[in-house]
C-alpha cells in the first residue's frame, strides 16, 4: 500500500504519446503539488494503489522527493528551519528508513495528497494534448511560475 493516482490523472495523461509509465504521471503531479505546498483531498485519489515502491529509475531522486515533502510540510505547518526539535519531530513523523520508500504511512498519504493538488493544477493550467513535447513545454512554464511565486 503506497502510491495512489489522483482521480483524473489517467484520463489526462492517457492520451499523451510516449508517456505511458504510470509513475511518470504521478511524478508530474507530485512535483507540482510539492511546489505549491498544498495538500489535496483524499477523496480525489483512486482507491487502489498503483505501485508499492519507487521504480528503479526513480531511486536516484527518491531522497530529493522526500526532502521536498519535508520542506513543503515545514512551510505548511509553519515550522522554522532553525527549530531543530520541530524539524526532527516532523521527520520522525514522515520517515521510515526501513521501508522501501523511506516513508511511513503518514508520509505516503501526504505525498499522495500533494499529487492530487498537482493534478488539479495541471488540469487548470495545462491544456490537454497528445504531444509529450508540448505537455513538457507547458509543464516547465507552470512549474517555473509556481517556484517564482514561492519566491
Amino acid at each position: 500500500m503506497t502510491f495512489k493516482m489522483p482521480n483524473n490523472a489517467r484520463d489526462y495523461f492517457g492520451n499523451i504519446k510516449d508517456l505511458k509509465f504510470l509513475f511518470d504521471w504521478y511524478y508530474f503531479c507530485v512535483m507540482l503539488g510539492l511546489a505549491k505546498k498544498k495538500i489535496g483531498n483524499e477523496e480525489e485519489m483512486e482507491k487502489e494503489y498503483f505501485m508499492d515502491s519507487f521504480p528503479s529509475v526513480y531511486l536516484g531522486v527518491r531522497d530529493q522527493i522526500i526532502a521536498l515533502l519535508i520542506d513543503a510540510e515545514m512551510e505548511r505547518r509553519a515550522i522554522e528551519p532553525n527549530d531543530r526539535d520541530s524539524v526532527q519531530k516532523l521527520i520522525l513523523q514522515l520517515i521510515d528508513t526501513f521501508s522501501q520508500t523511506r516513508l511511513n504511512k503518514q508520509g505516503i498519504e501526504l505525498l499522495n495528497r500533494y499529487a492530487v493538488t498537482g493534478m488539479n493544477y495541471i488540469n487548470d493550467s495545462i491544456p490537454r494534448t497528445t504531444s509529450l513535447d508540448l505537455f513538457l513545454l507547458h509543464y516547465y512554464k507552470v512549474y517555473r511560475r509556481i517556484i517564482e511565486e514561492q519566491g
